[in-house]
């Protein structure tokens, strides 16, 4: 490849030991700091004729569609020649140095492809048959701060600017605070609210920079990455506990949200700024990398595959892109006749959802390498089917999702039935599947790009964390002018009373956003320094805005802990409400009486006296230190991602001192 991880000073290696090499010897040599320098790996510079420089020389031979015969010891003069006039001539600047064709190592028999391909009809529950291809993990090789220092990045992106499909607000301008540590739930479908704001603070912003080119967005994208890369983010606790430990699905959205965000501002980091944040983001990518599952024809296992692609080609690495490429060739290998994936089309009732999850990174890896490359992975094909093959399997189970998903998906409790059933599908998909436009832009005259484009490109251009942004904004190919004015720097949070606990709130739910009259917000709060099992607050802020005085009409907080399913005889006694969901468990609501900037709760004491111990602390804890939720809020910059206007207004005056909540 060329880049300094292959550059090598090869005239230095070579010059003592011609003194002393055979003709033959010396030949192989040239041949081999020829193919150095164009790129290719054809091991040390030494006159040796081994498999390494055979398969470099090879591959050169097929790339520059040279008619060579196999390298040997005998025709090396013949080569020597070849190579060297071809290094010569203005193409030598634009071979492709990549093995797009040759057949991959780990092939199935024919034999175990029919088995993998009909595992679905023998096997009790989703993933309980024999493994037909191995998980394996994927190297991603670590660089030293020195060659990330030494060598600029690019982005992988076009440099397209104001394409329709990145049609975006840009969100909150305050960088979301670094995550070192992350506490994993790892129950099926349970995420971590914090990391997923921070994600898509990343990607909105990112697709909001393709859109506007705007310069405040640029530096704050910019500022992101690298304080999250000082702070040692997602250092600990990404990895599941269970198979191979491999990276959790949830984090590896979160690399690849923070990976494209790099990508897209790739070439304004300095030679300083590149050696704090390529480290840090290496060993991250490496980690994913190097997860792996029990099949290899896992959705997971191509996510991994794509940002390991992406990396490679903004570093300047080709060692991750050739891996990414042999994964695509045996993805193709392993995908049924008619383009669906063997493995996740059993998951149940999210069989085409995960089924169209490998498609897109299958997809995303073919389009980042046509764009930024030039080279065409989608004519790949084995028996005919192709990466066409299963962008049409996805547009078929888009069309006819129940006989589409029936053909495939068994029972699969715990892995894929918590969001749909074999006859009920989930669809949600659909509004992640933007790749399918992006593919559509690449290839208009197909019959399934058309469908796309003509009736499908308004329900999938959205933000996708499997591709790290939106994939048609992305891989944008034509773009326009965009006249919106030009986003001004936060300031700074203004000085703050210092609070007696410290307090980290997020936003679970909006269910009022914008500027509604109407407040109806789930917030969750963890308390650092409390006794295990008392620092955590789940409640609901609701009540009506005023916008005039910015102050509330009417407030209230709901204390989620479940009461049980009879409202207790003490709050009664105190005259207090409870909200059932449905599940029918109380919960005690506190209203509060409004005089000017003074919020007093109604009948406080006597509600905090009738309730159980949990449920007491939270009520006492949320009257009597809101102010420290609100500092904690605004401090962190948390407070920018509440979506509702009036709500991020009251908290910046509860925490200013400026409205007091109390008993």
């Amino acid at each position: 490849m060329r880049t300094f991880l292959r550059r090598a000073f090869v005239l230095l290696l070579l010059a003592p030991w011609l003194a002393v090499a055979s003709p033959a010897h010396a030949d192989v040599a040239c041949v081999q700091e020829q193919l150095t320098r164009l790129g290719f790996d054809p091991g040390p510079v030494d006159g040796a004729l081994g498999k390494r420089t055979i398969n470099a020389a090879t591959l050169f031979a097929r790339n520059a569609a040279m008619p060579l015969d196999t390298l040997t010891t005998e025709n090396s003069g013949e080569w020597c020649s070849a190579v060297s006039a071809f290094a010569a001539t203005p193409a030598a600047q634009s071979i492709v140095t990549l093995d797009l064709s040759s057949e991959p190592a780990g092939i199935l028999s024919d034999r175990d492809q029919q088995r993998l391909w009909e595992a679905y009809t023998t096997a009790p529950e989703c993933f309980e048959h024999p493994t037909y291809g191995k998980g394996t993990p994927l190297g991603v090789p670590k660089l030293t701060a020195d060659q990330f220092g030494a060598e600029a990045w690019k982005s992988p992106y076009t440099a397209v600017r104001g394409a329709a499909q990145c049609q975006s607000g840009p969100g909150s301008l305050v960088i979301p605070r670094p995550i070192a540590v992350v506490k994993l739930d790892e129950a099926y479908g349970e995420r971590q609210h914090d990391i997923d704001i921070a994600a898509t603070w990343f990607r909105r912003l990112t697709t909001y920079l393709r859109l506007t080119d705007d310069p405040v967005a640029r530096t704050q994208l910019k500022r992101g990455v690298i304080e999250w890369a000082r702070a040692g983010a997602l250092g600990k606790g990404i990895h599941v506990s269970w198979g191979a430990q491999p990276v959790d699905y949830q984090m590896m959205a979160a690399i690849l949200s923070i990976l494209s965000a790099t990508a897209e501002v790739a070439a304004d980091f300095s030679a300083e700024e590149r050696t704090v944040v390529g480290p840090w983001l290496n060993r991250l990518v490496a980690e994913m990398g190097a997860s792996h599952w029990k099949d290899r024809s896992d959705n997971k296992a191509y996510m991994r595959t794509y940002a390991a692609l992406i990396w490679g080609l903004m570093v300047g690495d080709d060692r991750p892109v050739q891996a990414a490429i042999d994964e695509f060739k045996l993805a193709i290998h392993d995908m049924r006749p008619d383009g669906s994936w063997p493995i996740d089309t059993q998951r149940g009732g999210m069989g085409l959802h995960y089924n169209s999850g490998n498609t897109a990174h299958v997809v995303m890896i073919g389009t980042a390498l046509k764009l930024a490359r030039g080279v065409d992975l989608f004519s790949y094909e084995v028996d005919g089917r192709s990466a066409h093959t299963a962008v049409e399997f996805v547009l078929r189970s888009i069309k006819d999702p129940v006989a589409t998903n029936q053909q495939y998906a068994i029972r699969c409790p715990d892995g894929g039935d918590r969001f749909g059933s074999v006859d009920k599908p989930s669809m949600s998909f659909i509004g992640e599947a933007g790749y399918l436009t992006a593919y559509a832009n690449l290839f208009p005259e197909r019959d399934a790009s058309r469908y796309i484009l003509n009736s499908l490109a308004s329900e999938v251009d959205n933000d996708s964390e499997k591709s790290g942004g939106v994939p048609a904004c992305l891989y944008a190919l034509t773009g326009g002018v965009v006249n919106l004015a030009p986003l001004t720097m936060p300031e700074p949070p203004p000085p703050l009373p210092t609070p007696e606990h410290s307090v980290r709130t997020l936003e679970d739910i909006a269910h009022q956003v914008g500027r509604s009259v109407n407040v109806n917000s789930l917030l969750k709060s963890e308390i650092e320094g409390e006794k295990e099992g008392a620092n955590e607050l789940d409640f609901n802020v609701v009540g009506t805005f005023n916008y005039t005085t910015s102050s509330f009409f009417s407030f209230s907080l709901v204390i989620n802990e479940p009461l049980g399913d009879r409202k207790p005889d003490g709050l009664s006694a105190c005259g207090a409400k409870t909200r059932t969901y449905e599940d029918n468990l109380h919960r005690v609501i506190i209203d509060f009486a409004i005089d000017d900037t003074q919020y007093r709760a109604k009948r406080a004491d006597c509600i905090i006296a009738a309730l159980p111990r949990r449920q007491a602390f939270e009520a006492q804890f949320l009257i009597d230190s809101f102010a420290d939720i609100a500092i904690g809020l605004v401090a962190s910059g948390d407070v920018e991602n509440l979506q509702h206007e009036g709500l991020q207004t009251f908290f910046k005056r509860v925490a200013a001192g400026e409205i007091v909540i109390s008993r």
